[in-house]
């Protein structure tokens, strides 16, 4: 166009005698000629562009249910096996959780702790799907051993959430509060502090277990990993105190045992998810009647 500017303007000057309509006349012309020599090479340059830059492949969201099938909802068995397997995941984000949160506890970056606390967002919107799935279920359709199975998923994923709540309420919190005063927990802080969530990841494998198959066998793994974490509680906060009536106590300590405390009461509602599996019958309906009147809603 360039090259050819000179007789154009001449070209158009006869044709388009005012300059003003010339230049319109020649900018209109211009763009269709652009048009009608490029469109047809657009597919072959939007492929090339799609080698050299393929898409990012985007992470699956966490928090959204990937079982919960809609049309099963009449069929009660596999509406329950479903929500079973999202209380699942539930299970793998609090194991990821509790790992995600430990690491907060030396780390420098805020970043990760609010890593950790995305993590519960994904186990709240996964437990509120599981329950309002599980509110859909015709309870028309439900013999009694449906029933019970239908407050065994609700309790253990409640209790699952109300975990998660934990380390995002509090654990995150005391995470920020040590990196804001410069707090550093000692070695053998940590390492105490490590026992314990390798002992909350083994019950929260052996819950998974009992809500899976109700093997009573690891039930009592599970008491026998709840005693040991609070025998751990019991000698470090017997240290604590001693370093205090030796003058030699620092809030280091005192973090330390507020973080056990939550990482206890993690360990109760692990305790409690289960409790429901492994109760007879006439021992489901009581505790349905006393602690859980209202039913799924």
């Amino acid at each position: 166009a360039l090259g050819l500017l000179y007789p154009i303007g001449r070209s158009l000057v006869v044709l388009e005698p005012r300059p003003a309509d010339a230049v319109a006349d020649f900018h209109t012309a211009f763009n269709l000629i652009l048009a009608l020599l490029f469109l047809p090479a657009l597919g072959p340059y939007a492929r090339l562009l799609a080698r050299l830059l393929p898409p990012r492949a985007s992470a699956p969201d966490p928090g959204e249910p990937q079982y919960l099938d809609r049309t099963a909802l009449d069929m009660p068995a596999v509406a329950l096996a479903n929500a079973a397997r999202e209380a699942l995941r539930m299970a793998d984000l609090l194991d990821s959780m509790l790992q995600s949160a430990l690491d907060d506890l030396h780390a420098k970056d805020r970043g990760r702790v609010a890593t950790t606390r995305r993590m519960d967002d994904s186990i709240d919107r996964l437990n509120r799907a599981v329950r309002d799935y599980l509110a859909a279920i015709d309870v028309d359709l439900l013999d009694a051993r449906s029933h019970r199975r239908l407050s065994e998923i609700l309790v253990f994923t409640t209790n699952l959430e109300h975990a998660g709540d934990i380390v995002e309420r509090s654990l995150t919190s005391l995470a920020i509060k040590r990196i804001k005063r410069g707090i550093r927990l000692a070695a053998p802080a940590l390492v105490t502090l490590a026992e314990m969530t390798e002992h909350l990841h083994v019950s929260l494998r052996l819950a998974t277990a009992i809500f899976m198959t109700g093997d009573e066998s690891s039930m009592r793994r599970l008491e026998d990993e709840a005693a040991a974490l609070r025998d751990i509680d019991a000698d470090a906060a017997a240290r604590h105190f001693g370093r205090l009536r030796g003058g030699g106590g620092d809030e280091s300590g005192s973090l330390q045992l507020d973080v056990m405390r939550d990482l206890l009461q993690i360990n109760r509602h692990l305790s409690a998810a289960v409790q429901p599996v492994l109760l007879t019958d006439a021992e489901t309906e009581h505790w349905t009647e006393t602690d859980h009147p209202a039913g799924p809603g």
